[in-house]
């Protein structure tokens, strides 16, 4: 059939509708079986992204312009990443298998919204219940390849089915998400911290993509992955998580923190440091710099975290990427640095640990010792230092001669210290 053909059913996009929401409303009200044999039908070959060409043809259909449906098709920006209305989305965040739906929504304006679409909304805003992908009939996934917008493949009506309601501080959340989706403010009375109400729908998104991650994987984080093998009722779960941290920010995330120190106690007994005790959760904040804009409020409250919690290691100079800010003001050195600042060789300074002139954390790991010393220690040190005599100059003071201040010496009435020379 030729590609020049109108559709006899012609209604408008509606505010906020999703693409293929359209596309299988368009199916089901021109009585086709399902909208790709609709496409087919018209001359355009099915895709997940239509081409400027076809969308042409099938504008051309239902007799609208353009812009009218390019405006709500996703379209690709860069690798895996989309356009979504006017905002940028990692593809992760897209539920591309399964019809996403709110009961009562459907019942009061039968057609797909586009937020649907993204998996951190997993709760309806107006109703506050969780959003349903299941016929609760068949017990199967809704897919898009269908007949009715309404009703299952089963043929049971999708409107008939009656959700959970889900708690009040993800109901928030996804909110807030509607909210900065179609650009407005949060609610005066949002639960979220401040600093989430603020964020573009975009950066919203990364920080909560990147807290789902951990609190499904233990820790070890999933990455990209997480959004294509969770269950509906775990990622509910996840993102139930996920809001409860953005209203206690920054208590729960401390506590996310927490646990993935503890699933990594194991390691941190043979290794130290950031990489080993956060694992890819401290690399995917500060080693992949593409994605380093997306996360700033994590970033930032991570290295608040080390400064005031992390005591099984310390931070180098290297990990100064954690916040410059911060690492102009480090609490500890290493015993080479301290040496340098002191303008001593690091042996003396081992000497007065090991004699209890001098306090350090220590540390063992296997078959080495980490030792670093408080900046105020070594400040104490360099004081205590300067104001040491020499013998000669100690004999003066005290007006006697080197025997009988050997003496006291060695009855321990005065302290001897080694100093190198030069």
């Amino acid at each position: 059939m030729s590609g020049d053909l109108s559709l006899l059913v012609r209604p408008k996009p509606e505010k906020a509708e999703s693409f293929r929401g359209y596309l299988l409303r368009l199916s089901t009200e021109n009585g086709y079986h399902n909208p790709n044999w609709m496409l087919r039908q018209l001359g355009i070959h099915p895709r997940t992204y239509l081409p400027r060409d076809d969308i042409a043809k099938l504008a051309s259909a239902l007799n609208l312009a353009d812009r009218e449906l390019s405006n709500i098709q996703s379209r690709i920006v860069g690798p895996r990443w989309v356009r979504v209305a006017s905002h940028e989305v990692h593809i992760c965040a897209q539920e591309r298998r399964s019809f996403r739906y709110c009961p009562q929504c459907l019942s009061e304006a039968p057609y797909h919204r586009a937020l649907w679409d993204i998996k951190p909304l997993s709760g309806c805003p107006k109703h506050g219940t969780y959003l349903l992908e299941s016929c609760r009939k068949c017990n199967r996934r809704v897919g898009w390849a269908r007949e009715n917008l309404l009703e299952c493949a089963c043929g049971a009506d999708l409107r008939s089915f009656r959700p959970r309601s889900a708690p009040d501080k993800t109901i928030d959340f996804c909110r807030l998400l509607e909210k900065r989706f179609h650009g407005q403010l949060a609610d005066e009375n949002c639960a979220l911290h401040p600093a989430f109400q603020m964020l573009s729908f975009t950066d919203l998104l990364n920080h909560t993509m990147f807290l789902a991650a951990y609190i499904s994987g233990r820790g070890r984080g999933t990455g990209r992955q997480l959004f294509y093998n969770l269950t509906a009722d775990a990622l509910r779960e996840v993102f139930d998580r996920v809001s409860v941290i953005l209203a206690d920010w920054p208590n729960g995330f401390h506590l996310l923190l927490d646990e993935v120190r503890q699933f990594t106690e194991q390691d941190v007994e043979k290794h130290v440091g950031l990489e080993a005790e956060f694992r890819s959760l401290y690399t995917n904040l500060f080693r992949k710099q593409q994605e380093v804009e997306h996360l700033h409020l994590i970033r930032a409250e991570f290295a608040k975290y080390i400064e005031g919690k992390w005591f099984s290691g310390f931070v180098v100079p290297t990990s100064k990427r954690l916040s410059d800010e911060w690492s102009q003001d480090q609490s500890f050195v290493t015993v080479a640095e301290a040496a340098r600042r002191l303008g001593i060789h690091p042996t003396i300074l081992r000497r007065d640990i090991a004699e209890g002139s001098l306090a350090a954390t220590t540390r063992q790991m296997q078959s080495r010792c980490l030792r670093v010393i408080e900046v105020s220690e070594v400040e104490r040190y360099r004081n205590a230092r300067e104001n040491l005599l020499g013998t000669f100059d100690a004999q003066e003071l005290l007006g006697v001669s080197k025997h009988p201040f050997m003496k006291l010496v060695n009855a321990g009435l005065i302290r001897a210290v080694k100093r190198a020379q030069g």
